[in-house]
């Protein structure tokens, strides 16, 4: 048995009916372009679908002077497993309960990574994909810096 895959996150019906969370953003469209240093998110990005998180790199890629950092969640079924069999003993509410499964097989492989940095046009080489305990990836796009 297998955590579900990427293929099966955007085949979800319930995925479908979620509105886009950079649509409904004013935030975002408002912002002048490289006007701030850094961009950091934090286990926000399992949470877009595909063609959103695209947009969402490249608007970070755009909007960040220096550059760029991502800290999410990593598929694989380890977590999925112990999230998924720990919530049923923990004294946790059923939003939680159901979270987070649910966000361990929305989340990502580095494969997936790399295949959505190209999708946003940022060059491999200024992109770094590292893995860290407990099953999290960071990725981090660096900009050259002009003097």
């Amino acid at each position: 048995m297998s955590t579900p895959g990427r293929q099966d996150r955007r085949q979800s019906p319930r995925r479908r009916r979620c509105p886009s969370v950079l649509k409904q953003s004013t935030v975002l469209a408002r912002m002048d372009p490289l006007r701030t240093d850094f961009i950091v998110s934090s286990s926000f990005t399992h949470h877009l679908g595909d063609a959103d998180l695209v947009r969402f790199i490249r608007w970070m890629d755009r909007y960040a002077a220096h550059g760029w950092f991502i800290n999410d969640l990593q598929r694989h079924i380890l977590p999925y497993f112990f999230i998924k069999y720990a919530t049923r003993f923990l004294p946790v509410n059923r939003m939680a309960r159901h979270d987070g499964p649910v966000s361990v097989a929305r989340a990502f492989a580095a494969d997936d990574w790399r295949h959505l940095l190209a999708e946003a046009g940022i060059p491999a080489e200024r992109a770094c994909i590292e893995w860290f305990l407990p099953f999290r990836y960071s990725v981090s796009c660096r900009k050259e810096i002009e003097t």
